[in-house]
C-alpha cells in the first residue's frame, strides 16, 4: 500500500507526541513493504525531498522563504503580524500541502493520506481537491480542549483554526483515535458518531525500547518526567509534590526532560514559575535537561526508578508507552488515554489529575 502522512514535523525538525506517532509508525510500515511518503514542513530554504530510513520525505519551504511573504509583510505592521501571523502562515501550509498530495495523486503514487486534526493541516486539501484519495484525520488533542486545560485568553486566530480542525475532522472519510476517552469526547464536542471513529492506539518500537541492566541506585533513587513544561502537562503539580516525597527519601532526584514554554504568568517562562513556588533548599534535588534527542531517551527512561506523567489531560501519550516498553514503574494522572494505558491502574499508580497530596502518596508508596 502507498501511504501519505501529513504533520508539519518530521525529525528531525521538532519533536512532540504526533512527530513520534508518524515517524514511529512511517518506519514501521516501510519495514513491512510499504510505501510511505510525509509531507512536512522544512526549516528555511527551498522545498526538497529526503530519504528517512526508506521514508519519503518531503520538505515544503516555509511562508517566510516566499518573496510575497517578504514584501507584504514589511508593508503591515507589527501589531497586525503578531496576530494574524500564524493566521496566514497556516492558511498558505494548508494550501501547499494539498498541491503536493494532488501531485502525488497524479503520479499514482499514493491511496491514503493521513494528517493529525491539529491546526487543520488537510483542510484546503478537503475543500479544494476535485479528485481525492481516501482520507483518515487521526485524533491527538485538538485546540480547543488544549486552550481550556492550560487556561489560555481567547484569541479570534486561535478560535478560527479550532473551527477549522473540527470542519476537516467531519469532512474525512475515516477517523482514529488513539483512545476511547478521546473518541468520546470528540464525537461529543463535534457531533461525531462514535461508532464511526476507529480506536486504534499509537505503535511502539519495542525493539528500540526495551529494558536495560537492572542496575538502578536504589539509594538514591530517580523520578523522570518527560514532556513540555506547561500546565497542561501537569509539572506545576509534579513539583508541588516533590516537597513531601523528598522528606521520606531525601536522596531522591527529580529528573526533568523538556523544553521550557511560555506558559508562566504574563506569559513568563514556565519553568522559572515553578521554581519560585518550590524552597530553595530543595533546588539541587531537581534537574532540568532540557529538550534531548528521541533515541537518548531510552537510556533515561532505563535509568529512572519510576517514571511519572502528571497530565490533566492527554490522549495517549507516548512517553507513557515508551517507559513502559523500557520496564519503568509508572506514576500516571487518572485522565485521557492514560487510565486505559494503565488498565485502570493494574500496570501502574494512579492519582487523581492535579491531587499533588496524592500524586506524593503514589510515589512515596512506589519508592517504598
Amino acid at each position: 500500500m502507498k501511504i501519505c502522512f501529513v504533520h508539519r514535523h518530521y525529525p528531525p525538525v521538532g519533536g512532540g507526541g504526533i512527530c513520534t506517532y508518524i515517524a514511529t509508525l512511517a518506519r514501521g510500515l516501510v519495514r513491512e513493504g510499504h510505501t510511505v511518503h510525509v509531507i512536512a514542513r522544512a526549516e528555511s530554504g527551498a522545498d526538497r525531498v529526503e530519504d528517512d530510513h526508506g521514508v519519503v520525505v518531503h520538505r515544503l519551504a516555509p511562508l517566510s522563504a516566499s518573496p510575497f511573504w517578504n514584501r507584504t509583510w514589511k508593508v503591515v505592521g507589527h501589531g497586525i503580524r503578531k496576530v494574524t501571523g500564524r493566521f496566514v502562515n497556516r492558511l498558505w501550509a494548508s494550501r501547499r500541502i494539498g498541491k503536493k498530495i494532488e501531485e502525488l495523486n497524479d503520479h499514482r503514487e499514493i491511496d491514503l493520506v493521513e494528517s493529525a486534526e491539529w491546526e487543520a493541516e488537510l483542510l484546503w486539501y478537503l475543500r479544494h481537491s476535485k479528485d481525492r484519495v481516501p482520507t483518515v484525520i487521526k485524533l491527538h488533542g485538538p485546540m480547543e480542549i488544549i486552550r481550556e486545560v492550560n487556561r489560555m485568553k481567547k484569541d479570534r486566530a486561535f478560535d478560527c483554526l479550532a473551527e477549522w480542525e473540527k470542519e476537516q475532522t467531519l469532512k474525512a472519510d475515516f477517523v482514529s483515535s488513539p483512545s476511547r476517552h478521546l473518541a468520546e469526547e470528540m464525537a461529543r464536542r463535534w457531533g461525531l458518531r462514535l461508532d464511526r471513529i476507529e480506536i486504534i492506539p499509537y505503535p511502539i518500537d519495542t525493539d528500540q525500547f526495551s529494558p536495560g541492566a537492572n542496575d538502578l541506585e536504589l539509594d538514591r533513587p530517580t523520578v523522570l518526567y518527560v514532556g513540555r513544561l506547561e500546565k497542561n502537562k501537569g509539572t506545576d503539580v509534579l513539583f508541588e509534590a516533590i516537597p513531601s516525597v523528598l522528606e521520606s527519601f531525601p536522596r531522591a532526584r527529580f529528573r526533568f526532560i523538556g523544553s521550557d514554554t511560555p506558559t508562566g504568568e504574563g506569559g513568563g517562562s514556565f519553568q522559572e514559575q515553578l521554581f519560585e513556588g518550590l524552597p530553595k533548599d530543595l533546588h539541587t534535588s531537581v534537574q532540568m535537561v532540557g529538550a534531548i534527542p528521541h533515541d537518548r531517551l531510552i537510556d533515561e527512561y532505563r535509568q529512572a526508578t519510576l517514571f511519572v506523567i502528571p497530565s490533566l489531560f492527554d490522549n495517549f501519550p507516548n512517553t507513557c508507552l515508551e517507559a513502559m516498553s523500557c520496564g519503568s514503574a509508572i506514576v500516571g494522572s487518572d485522565t485521557g488515554g492514560i487510565r486505559e494505558m494503565l488498565d485502570g491502574g493494574k500496570c501502574g499508580s494512579l492519582f487523581p489529575p492535579g491531587d499533588s497530596n496524592r500524586l506524593a502518596e503514589c510515589l512515596i508508596g512506589l519508592l517504598q
